[in-house]
């Protein structure tokens, strides 16, 4: 039997501080605090259906919760924080390909500045032409 949907009364705005963990230990330091979350909410029965959760990574503000009620909301506020929602989790995604792509160009320099000092250069040669 599908679920019935229960019209919004508000939503739950978590701010997470992650301070300066790269992108990807922040996305899974992220999913962490959503699980335990879920995990305890699930299990003491608190959060009532009609409130939705938004999950907000952040490195300059702190840590804190918001709550935003829809009966104070007209319609074009809530789609305007839809779409607000929606662009920042596409910038996010951008910036967490940027930072992947920005680490694997770094291992790449770091291995073939690897291979340049220990393997194509000077060490093989003083080894190998050693007197």
């Amino acid at each position: 039997m599908p679920e019935e949907k229960v019209p919004l009364k508000g939503i739950l705005v978590f701010y997470i501080n992650v301070g300066n963990l790269a992108p990807f230990r922040a996305e899974a330091f992220m999913e962490r605090m959503k699980d335990n979350f879920k995990k305890t909410v699930n299990k003491d029965q608190i959060m009532p259906p009609d409130v939705a959760m938004i999950w907000i990574p952040t490195r300059t503000e702190p840590t804190e919760v918001g709550y935003v009620a829809f009966e104070a909301a007209d319609d074009r506020k809530i789609q305007r924080l839809t779409d607000l929602m929606d662009e920042w989790n596409d910038e996010w995604e951008e910036h967490l390909e940027k930072a992947e792509e920005e680490q694997e160009e770094k291992r790449k320099t770091e291995d073939e500045n690897f291979k340049t000092k220990y393997l194509g250069g000077t060490i093989w040669e003083k080894l190998l032409f050693w007197k």
